[in-house]
């Protein structure tokens, strides 16, 4: 097993939830030959949180920041060891007010969590933050999943500089992000295609991707030392390596952790 989340298929809306429970999304997953993006998905949660319990152990960090948490579980899961630690969800209200419904229905929002409502478009993290008990004076641990292709290069800019504003020196940072489709091999070039043009019909276009050397040279601009940058040949190697299921990485994305310098 790669990741165990026993939060995950509860916090999934219906029909979704039927669909996994059913076999169906497997099926489809199959046939349109996406198991490599829900690999990269276990893959890119697997690696934020042995990042985070890393920081924890040697760094003490104790402040858990996971921007467009949307259903992430993390705070229903959380291991009380090595210590305490604050977890604050930033996401859009409407997502929010949806998730927290749903965390009712399951018994209750989990203890050690705030819910810091954010419209990325309107509004600064800096702010959301500010209504939280979050301390920027202290370090912090930032995750930041599934987003980046998605924005536009000025609003990724942006809110890397809003993180930054709001992470004290010695802060975490792990995101994931999609490199330019013509350095893909040949194999994997009409998958990506079917795929993009699919999030596209849906309404979530893909729109930005990105050079690792360009990408590490803007975040020192901002003051974030590298850390350790993955791509699918490394996560393969870690946790991939021998399976028989077709679960694999997924050759588009890489994950970056960096350090606020300071």
């Amino acid at each position: 097993m790669v990741f165990r989340d026993p939060w995950a298929l509860a916090l999934t809306p219906e029909p979704m939830r039927s669909a996994v429970e059913s076999g169906a999304f497997g099926r489809q997953l199959d046939e349109l030959e996406l198991r490599p993006s829900q690999g990269g998905m276990l893959a890119r949660a697997l690696f934020c949180e042995l990042a985070l319990d890393g920081a924890r152990r040697r760094e003490g960090l104790a402040q858990y920041a996971i921007l467009a948490a949307g259903l992430d579980s993390f705070a229903l899961r959380l291991d009380p060891e090595p210590g305490p630690l604050s977890v604050y969800e930033v996401d859009h209200p409407a997502s929010q007010r949806a998730k927290r419904e749903r965390l009712r229905e399951l018994g209750g929002e989990p203890d050690g969590v705030e819910f810091a409502a954010l419209d990325f478009e309107r509004e600064e993290l800096e702010a959301a933050l500010a209504r939280s008990s979050f301390d920027p004076g202290r370090p912090a641990f930032f995750s930041w999943m599934g987003v980046s292709m998605y924005l536009t290069r000025e609003a990724f800019r942006r809110t890397l500089a809003s993180v930054r504003a709001c992470a004290a020196p010695g802060s975490r940072l792990v995101f994931d992000y999609p490199i330019p489709q013509e350095r893909l091999a040949p194999e994997f070039l009409e998958v990506a295609r079917r795929k993009n043009e699919s999030l596209a019909e849906m309404g979530e276009p893909r729109i930005s991707t990105y050079e690792p050397a360009e990408l590490h040279a803007e975040l020192a601009g901002l003051g974030f030392e590298l850390v350790e940058d993955v791509g699918p040949e490394e996560v393969d190697a870690r946790w991939f390596r021998g399976r028989r299921d077709g679960l694999r990485s997924n050759p588009e994305s890489r994950i970056a952790h960096f350090r606020a310098s300071g």
